[in-house]
């Protein structure tokens, strides 16, 4: 369904501006984005594992990214290299 609405809707709604108005193709792009809200609805009443629905999505959620430098200065076994001997 993803891809769809790049090769079918796109082309429908740029021909709908062309023949209506930008304002009709908006109209035209919101009727069609509410169609879409009864299978949100259903799929948050599945509570399928696979795709978690939290309401509470927050910072205290969210996994912390790892340390892609590496340990830094002023971490523990890492000499300083500004101060040389």
């Amino acid at each position: 369904m993803g891809s769809a609405g790049g090769v079918v809707i796109q082309p429908g709604l740029g021909r709908a501006a062309d023949v209506y108005g930008y304002g009709a193709s908006f109209v035209i792009a919101a009727v069609i984005q509410a169609l879409a809200i009864p299978f949100g609805i259903l799929a948050r009443r599945e509570h399928a594992a696979s795709d978690p629905i939290d309401d509470e999505a927050g910072p205290a959620r969210l996994v912390p990214e790892p340390d892609l430098l590496g340990p830094g200065i002023g971490d523990p076994g890492v000499s300083d290299p500004t101060h040389s001997r």
